[in-house]
């Protein structure tokens, strides 16, 4: 499938309103914001708000704004855009349809993209206008990306219907933008001065029974704003040279916000969907929790049931002087625990990756550039990981390690691969991973390290998880995606998104596109979504869930597309 991006374009201007004052918190202190709808046309809605009392908007680096279908509760937006400044423009809205807002903010002193964030305003509504008397039902641009052209496609409403005489002739414009997306800081390839050496603005005729025209001799990298006839205008955009725009998705792991990328690992839509296949159903029965020998053996450790980490700890610590513990808890036809599940839902961790029902699933846009001199990626980070408790991870303030055992066999890699880095492959069962280091006796990544700068790749793999000790053959080994890591120091928006960094050589390395489009749990259960256990219920083990995973990859699809259509969103491929 085609990646599909909603476009959100982040207007400069500085604008101070006073009118719908709405009210959000920010990092614990009352802060008030005021929003209201600037203008609309029928395919976009310019919004404004300004900051009063305490804090003030230089203690401010960011605005979060949420788009929802009214009536929908504040922390499930259908679409999510941040920016700088006090004004946005929401572009790929339906004509003459009601949107809902609200806003939030984010102070600078906080901690990372995740923490600080003040709650939701109240909402406020605005409409987009009606579509213009015989103008195409819908414009857009299908990609790819190309560096000095633009495919445009529209379609008519009936399709047959062009209202005219078919000898008549519609006119397509283009004029060129200095649009902040591609210029503030040069910050995705563009520049703020016009293109030398090309035409600013240009028209070209087309019959009007077609449907597609491409439009040639543009600038690399740049915005344009276009105008296929009445239809009001669209903005597009050109390939950077040296540029790669990705579609990624991320669930977000240990909060509810929706974390933005920074230190942390996403998916493309099959390997997030691998992730969510076996994570969406980390769950044990009340009833196996109640008769389960290994469950009986755990109520005898004196360790606190349901008390999390801290249980898992005294759990371990049980694990290394009690034989009958072992016995109870492990399968001697593995080795591994017998049940990290049982452990997991006896300690409460069960859901300690995130919530199906409260978790934000988001789907964000990438620009990147490759590893020099190549056109790859660095290592794979682990980002946020359990692994990376010793070193001060949190959700709040997430840190990105050296990729870790449990991503290593999730991504089949080689048994050398993984003794390079890692501790002996235990054979006894354990509730500890091997631990893999980066460095002599270090899970972090040294300094100068391209992981600490680049976007990471790793590819994924179906059995997701099912073999837990890596071997130079897997009797199984099906593609499932690729995961990434994003780490903060190579992202445009760090350290401070007020002003971006470059993207240009010798510049940041990643940028994410200020829009991203949010769904939920219960959006993919309706969409189809398959939680089957992905493991044994009694011995923890995995199972093949190859076939699981694809289908859930349609499920996937179809949530995105029923998401978008409910809330009133056309799709636009990423980086278009």
């Amino acid at each position: 499938m085609r990646e599909r991006l909603f476009l959100v374009v982040v207007v400069a201007t500085i604008f101070i309103g006073t009118v719908g004052t709405v009210v959000g918190g920010l990092g614990g202190r009352a802060a008030a914001l005021a929003g209201q709808c600037r203008s609309a046309t029928s395919v976009s809605i310019t919004l404004s708000w300004a900051v009063s009392g305490r804090p003030a908007l230089s203690e401010v680096d960011m605005f979060m704004v949420g788009l929802y279908v009214p009536g929908d509760p504040p922390e499930q937006p259908s679409m999510i855009l941040t920016a700088t400044t006090l004004n946005a423009t929401v572009e790929d809205l339906a004509p003459g349809r009601a949107y809902q807002f609200r806003v939030k903010a984010h102070p600078h002193h906080a901690h990372s993209r995740v923490s600080g964030w003040g709650t939701w305003s109240v909402p406020w509504e605005c409409a987009t206008q009606p579509r213009p008397p015989g103008a195409a039902a819908r414009v857009w641009s299908p990609g790819p990306l190309r560096p000095t052209a633009v495919i445009l496609r529209w379609r008519w409403e009936p399709p047959n219907c062009t209202d005219v005489s078919p000898t008549a002739l519609l006119t397509v414009r283009w004029r060129w933008t200095a649009d902040p997306l591609t210029t503030a800081g040069a910050s995705a390839g563009g520049s703020v001065r016009p293109p030398l050496g090309r035409a600013l603005a240009g028209a070209t005729t087309v019959d009007r029974r077609q449907t597609t025209v491409t439009l040639r001799g543009l600038q690399p990298g740049a915005a344009y704003r276009v105008t296929v006839g009445t239809a009001d205008p669209l903005v597009v955009w050109t390939a950077a040279p040296g540029l790669v725009h990705t579609e990624v998705f991320r669930v977000s792991e240990g909060t509810d916000q929706i974390d933005l990328l920074e230190n942390h690992n996403s998916g493309d839509l099959l390997g997030e969907t691998a992730f969510l296949t076996d994570s969406s159903n980390f769950g044990v029965p009340a009833n196996i929790l109640a008769t389960d020998p290994c469950a009986r053996a755990l109520n005898s450790t004196g360790c606190l049931p349901g008390g999390g980490d801290s249980c898992l700890s005294c759990v371990h610590a049980a694990w290394e002087r009690s034989g009958p513990l072992r016995q109870q808890c492990s399968d001697p036809a593995v080795p591994w625990p017998r049940d990290n599940k049982v452990v997991e839902a006896w300690c409460n961790t069960s859901f300690a990756f995130f919530d199906w029902q409260s978790t934000p699933i988001t789907k964000y846009c990438v620009a990147r550039r490759a590893v020099e001199p190549g056109t790859g990626f660095a290592d794979y980070a682990s980002c946020n990981a359990p692994e990376a408790a010793g070193v001060n991870n949190t959700a709040a303030n997430p840190v990105c390690i050296c990729a870790c055992y449990a991503d290593r066999v999730i991504g089949m890699q080689a048994p050398a691969t993984v003794a390079a880095h890692c501790g002996p492959t235990q054979t006894a069962a354990t509730f500890r991973y091997p631990p893999c280091n980066c460095t002599a006796n270090s899970v972090l990544l040294p300094p100068g390290s391209a992981s600490l700068d680049w976007i990471g790749a790793l590819p994924v793999f179906c059995p997701y998880f099912e073999y837990l000790i890596p071997r130079d053959r897997y009797p199984i080994k099906t593609r499932c995606g690729t995961w990434f890591s994003h780490p903060r120091g190579g992202s445009c928006l760090s350290p401070d998104p007020r002003r971006p960094r470059s993207l240009a050589p010798g510049g940041c390395t990643w940028l994410r596109r200020p829009a991203a489009v949010v769904l939920f749990g219960a959006d993919l259960l309706t969409a189809g979504w398959n939680r089957s256990l992905s493991y044994d219920d009694r011995t923890g083990a995995h199972r093949d869930t190859t076939n699981q995973t694809l289908q859930n990859a349609a499920a996937f699809r179809r949530a995105l597309a029923r998401r978008a259509e409910r809330a009133g969103l056309a799709p636009r491929c990423c980086g278009c």
